[in-house]
């Protein structure tokens, strides 16, 4: 959490855990979740949690206050592998192993663009300014790291 007084997880038990670092004890657990857990992304703010399983090619975004969930993500057709929030919280990254990079806006979490890549997507960062996205590939050759313009410069 931005605090530094919890962190969290999630993992093969398919949950999300909230852990109490200077205790060790679980104070939330999130639950179910549709598959093993590979991928996270936090809002600044630490209300709201996007969690992204093996299965289905779905990330499902979280409400940390309640624990509820909010809605589904659903666009790749296959395992969603990474996820990225944008440093200013507005648009969300999802990297697919069905080759595709997806941009979301978080406001009414609707996709805005959908990125074809050479190879599985593995993982995914925003640049510092938030107006470029990065992808680690896999499956190309050689391995690569694309960086696409988001503002349309």
């Amino acid at each position: 959490m931005p605090d530094g007084s919890h962190v969290i997880s999630g993992g093969p038990d398919e949950k999300l855990v909230v852990t109490d670092l200077a205790t060790g004890e679980h104070s939330r657990a999130i639950e179910p979740h549709r598959s093993w857990i590979v991928s996270l992304a936090l809002s600044r703010d630490a209300r709201t949690v996007v969690s992204a399983g093996w299965y289905p090619g779905t990330a499902d975004v979280w409400s940390l206050e309640d624990g509820k969930h909010r809605t589904a993500l659903e666009k790749h057709s296959r395992s969603i592998r990474s996820l990225a929030l944008s440093p200013d919280g507005t648009l969300l990254a999802t990297g697919s192993i069905d080759k595709t990079l997806v941009i979301w806006r978080t406001d009414e979490w609707t996709p805005v663009a959908t990125i074809d890549a050479e190879g599985s997507v593995g993982t995914v960062a925003f640049s510092p300014d938030g107006r470029s996205v990065a992808a680690g590939q896999e499956e190309a050759d050689p391995s690569l790291v694309t960086l696409w313009d988001l503002a349309g410069d």
